[in-house]
C-alpha cells in the first residue's frame, strides 16, 4: 500500500509496470495487436523503475488516455511477454494472423474463456444458447455425466475412515 498518497488511479502502487495496453483499455477491440504491429518499440523505464517498452513516434489517436484525466494523453507501453507475440517467429505468425482477422482472434479467445471457466473446465455439456459451437474440440475433455444415485452417507463413512487412519 502507498502510505504517502490515497493508492488510487496515478498513485495506484503496482509491480513497477505502469501503463495500458491499448488506446482504449476498458474495451474489447483489436487495439492490442494493432500498436503491437503498427510501431517500432523501445526499452525505457516505467515511472516506478521497470523495465517497460513504449511505442516511438505514436500518433496521439493511438495514446490511452490519463486515468483520472482524459484530456491528458498518455503513451502505452508493453512487456517483454509482448514483444515476444512479434518478435519470435512463430509467435510473429500467430499475432499477426490475429491481428488481420479480428473475427479468428475473438473466437479463440471465447474458446479459451470457456475451456478455463471454473465451472464449467471445458465441457460443452453445460453450455447454454444458440452461439455454442457445433464441434467437439480436444481441449473441451468431455465428461460423461456423473450419477446421483450414491449414497451419501456411506461415502462420508468412506471418507471419515480414510480420514482417521492417515490424520
Amino acid at each position: 500500500m502507498n502510505h504517502t498518497t490515497r493508492s488510487v488511479g496515478r498513485d495506484t502502487v503496482t509491480s513497477g509496470i505502469e501503463g495500458a495496453w491499448t488506446a482504449h483499455p476498458t474495451t474489447w477491440d483489436n487495439g492490442y495487436f494493432h500498436l503491437l504491429f503498427q510501431y517500432e518499440w523501445q526499452l525505457t523505464k516505467s515511472p516506478a523503475g521497470a523495465w517497460q517498452w513504449e511505442p516511438i513516434d505514436i500518433a496521439e489517436e493511438d495514446m490511452p488516455v490519463d486515468v483520472e484525466d482524459p484530456s491528458i494523453k498518455l503513451k502505452p507501453m508493453m512487456t517483454d511477454a509482448d514483444m515476444a507475440m512479434i518478435k519470435d517467429p512463430i509467435y510473429r505468425e500467430i499475432s499477426k494472423r490475429y491481428y488481420q482477422d479480428p473475427e479468428y482472434f475473438c473466437r479463440h479467445v471465447c474458446s479459451c474463456v470457456v475451456q478455463t471457466d471454473p465451472p464449467r473446465h471445458g465441457a460443452k455439456s453445460p453450455l447454454p444458447g444458440p452461439d455454442v459451437p457445433d464441434e467437439e474440440l480436444i481441449w473441451q475433455d468431455p465428461v460423461p455425466a456423473g450419477t446421483t444415485s450414491y449414497d451419501v452417507r456411506a461415502l462420508k463413512a468412506k471418507i471419515q475412515a480414510v480420514w482417521t487412519v492417515y490424520f
